[in-house]
């Protein structure tokens, strides 16, 4: 019997890459530094 089960979920179940362009930008601009247009973050 399996202990465990490993799955890859990013671009499998889901496409997170909006959700972390919009965390590094959120924290590019509270570090007061300008944001990065998405093709550079991906």
């Amino acid at each position: 019997m399996a202990q465990a089960i490993i799955f890859d979920f990013d671009l499998t179940l889901a496409d997170s890459t909006k959700g972390i362009i919009e965390c590094v930008n959120f924290a590019l601009e509270r570090l007061n530094l300008p944001q990065a247009d998405d093709e550079r973050i991906k």
